[in-house]
């Protein structure tokens, strides 16, 4: 990091420890002075201070933000086969996820923040931090995140619909202009009320579909929801759900039968994203967002090389999504009769 030198306190080395050491293990300022024997904890929150305008700065801007990569590399370097073949019908059709989730705050003592942060979903004060992300293959067993958008207020007024249409009429990071017509919007169901803004800017969205009423979904829609569900599945194995534990035992085995090989660099596991997050520290919640999104982008285990893999599986999947079923059929016959 060129903005920062070394002094007689402390190393450039040390400090970039002592930050990573309070996102990775959400360790309060007096711990962290004594594990690096440093005077108080006066002289962490100054060290934290400096090495996160230090990152945002030097660190950040190159590997994460839509002005980071273009959309061709996006495209010819980090989306998966299994993408291409299952939802494009173009060449050169570039696929994104997009998802929220929930990052649980202290209650504030300012009756009008404390309003606009109080989900009447969870019944908790939160905010809700928005990423995009590509692709994602079970073989190439990476994923690549574009864009970190946030965090939003959690009231009434901000629910995942309302927040990406806020995004896109706001241009949030040049969203607008980054993506081409045609390109595809890959979200889940809470996108519902946010589909004809998407329409409107000439992207595809591609969301699960709804029962209606119905006691199930037809073939041909849960057939669809599959395809959806195959590439999306990324965005939440990078969230996991932040505010949850993920350190049972049983939700590890999930984990590992996933095949998630990069559990290292992802957010959950950040443990300061994990807990209740001081009110003061509010107002930062997006810097640490961004060095933790970027610090997962660049050291992230290498992929394999072979782009191609799971071409197979999305032919078959695609081969299996006309088909009928004869159960459903048979049992149409039988009741009947």
């Amino acid at each position: 990091m060129s903005s920062m030198r070394n002094s007689h306190v402390r190393s450039v080395r040390v400090t970039v420890a002592v930050f990573l050491a309070k996102l990775r293990l959400a360790l309060i300022n007096r711990v962290l002075a004594a594990l690096f024997h440093l005077d108080n904890k006066r002289v962490v929150s100054h060290i934290v201070r400096q090495v996160r305008t230090a990152l945002m700065k030097d660190f950040v801007p190159f590997h994460l933000g839509l002005q980071h990569i273009n959309r061709q590399t996006a495209i010819e370097q980090y989306q998966t086969t299994i993408a291409t073949i299952l939802h494009t019908n173009k060449p050169k059709q570039l696929c994104v996820v997009a998802d929220e989730t929930y990052l649980f705050i202290q209650k504030s003592s300012n009756n009008q923040l404390q309003r606009k942060c109080y989900s009447m979903h969870k019944h908790r004060n939160l905010v809700k931090p928005m990423i995009l992300t590509d692709t994602v293959s079970l073989l190439l067993e990476r994923c690549y995140i574009l864009c970190a958008l946030g965090p939003f207020f959690s009231d009434y007024k901000n629910n995942d619909a309302s927040i990406l249409k806020h995004c896109l009429y706001k241009n949030e990071q040049d969203i607008v202009n980054w993506l081409h017509e045609d390109d595809i919007l890959i979200v889940d169901r809470g996108f519902r009320d946010a589909i004809s803004a998407i329409k409107h800017f000439g992207y595809e969205p591609v969301m699960p579909s709804f029962l209606k009423r119905r006691e199930q979904l037809s073939t041909d829609e849960v057939n669809y929801t599959r395809l959806i569900t195959k590439v999306r599945w990324v965005i939440e194995r990078i969230w996991c759900r932040l505010s949850e534990n993920y350190n049972s035992e049983k939700k590890r085995a999930k984990i590992k039968t996933a095949k998630i090989l990069l559990v290292n660099g992802q957010i959950k596991q950040w443990k300061y994203f994990n807990q209740t997050i001081q009110i003061s520290s509010l107002r930062f919640i997006s810097n640490y967002l961004d060095i933790t999104c970027a610090l997962i982008n660049a050291f992230r285990p290498r992929p394999v090389s072979d782009i191609l893999a799971g071409s197979e599986i999305a032919y078959r999947m695609l081969e299996k999504f006309n088909q009928q079923n004869d159960i459903q059929i048979r049992l149409s016959q039988v009741a009947k009769e």
